[in-house]
């Protein structure tokens, strides 16, 4: 529930779920659901839009071009799904939707769902499980057409509330869906489900980017789904970086860095050739003079370990001026704590891992910065201590 999650463009962390706000009258606390509907048109009787019986006799006709076995099977257990969900004021339309023999019946029907849910308000999102309605129809065994109508539908749904802010933030969780179908092996698919991402993403305002959106794209690129469909996420973060302010992506660096690191090191190339460009840009945003000359080697290092000694090296031989901050932190940990851990690690890169950490932490000023990564550098600074062959190293450590 995204939208239960939704607390301003420019938020650092999500909303707690069922988390009360004041209302207007007698500061009263309610959720932000029933916020969000107080603000919507009212909502007509129910009872002139259900679907009669004679509308339902359609459920079990497949379409007349699925006459295959797989295609019957497919639309029935299409229809078993639909039937199962809370949304009669949809059903005749969405069975006409399912029959439809051209797209442009299609564009028809969703033109109608769009009106119905618009009239109820933009909760009818959530009440009527427009999400599962979507993953449906988008299912790989439907026809070409229905998985089509799914993201036109979607395309239509985000056309009709653009620019009803708040409730942009009902439509966070149809990023997924979208995305997954440009997997799909028809290129109708591909280009109706590029459009509803592209429509998706405009009904957010620039600030909502890297607050709101990022953090579903993240979820997304650290879940299971096929490559095309992160690839698609990634220009998306792409687009975030080349056009939000950069000091509200330094806030999104500690989520951000091992995300796209490890889509950076993934075993498909066009992903991590993806994940490699937007890592690279996601670190230049960073604002700070002493790494800026060496963003390269961080970026490389990052994504291949055998590079830590070479990048430790580097760093070594910085004079640290600039305060740390935790994005700063963000990229340098990783590969400190590579370094601290590496087997092959010389009593010399040691010594010069402990120099680096050394002189980060004296320009940290606010302990906020750096409470993230002190369990993570702490251990190995220890082990050291106890461990290192050379007095010089130990007493650096300690």
């Amino acid at each position: 529930n995204n939208q239960q999650q939704y607390q301003g463009y420019n938020a650092r962390t999500p909303t707690p779920k069922g988390a009360p706000i004041k209302g207007k009258k007698g500061n009263k606390m309610v959720s932000i659901d029933d916020f969000l509907k107080t603000q919507e048109p009212a909502t007509p009787e129910p009872e002139s839009l259900v679907a009669s019986p004679d509308n339902l006799s359609g459920m079990s006709t497949p379409m007349s071009h699925a006459a295959s076995t797989s295609s019957l099977a497919s639309m029935a257990s299409l229809n078993t799904a639909l039937q199962k969900l809370s949304i009669e004021p949809l059903q005749a339309n969405l069975i006409n939707l399912q029959n439809s023999q051209k797209i442009s019946d299609a564009r028809e029907e969703c033109d109608q769902i769009a009106e119905i849910m618009f009239s109820y308000g933009a909760s009818s999102i959530n009440d009527w499980q427009i999400t599962e309605v979507i993953k449906s129809l988008s299912k790989p065994k439907n026809p070409a057409l229905i998985r089509e109508s799914s993201m036109l539908l979607l395309q239509t749904i985000s056309r009709k509330f653009a620019g009803k802010t708040p409730y942009e933030a009902y439509f966070v969780q149809f990023f997924g869906p979208a995305f997954d179908l440009l997997s799909d092996k028809e290129n109708t698919v591909k280009r109706a489900a590029q459009a509803a991402a592209d429509s998706l993403l405009g009904m957010f305002p620039t600030e909502a980017c890297p607050s709101v959106l990022l953090t579903e794209f993240l979820a997304y690129l650290k879940g299971s789904a096929k490559w095309p469909g992160k690839i698609a996420a990634l220009k998306f973060v792409d687009k975030f970086i080349e056009e939000s302010p950069a000091d509200l992506l330094e806030l999104r660096f500690v989520d951000a860095i091992p995300v796209i690191t490890d889509i950076a090191t993934d075993f498909k190339p066009e992903l991590a050739k993806a994940g490699m460009k937007t890592l690279n840009s996601l670190v230049k945003v960073l604002d700070n003079l002493d790494l800026a000359p060496r963003y390269d080697i961080i970026v490389e290092t990052l994504a291949d370990p055998s590079k830590v000694p070479t990048c430790i090296k580097t760093l070594s031989s910085v004079t640290f001026v600039a305060e740390v901050t935790e994005p700063a932190l963000s990229l340098l940990v990783p590969i400190l704590d590579k370094s601290l851990k590496l087997s092959s690690s010389s009593q010399e890169q040691l010594r010069q891992t402990v120099i680096v950490i050394e002189n980060l932490t004296r320009l940290v000023n606010n302990k906020r910065e750096i409470e993230t990564y002190i369990p993570i550098l702490l251990p190995g600074v220890k082990k050291i201590v106890e461990t290192a062959s050379l007095p010089e190293v130990r007493d650096l450590a300690s």
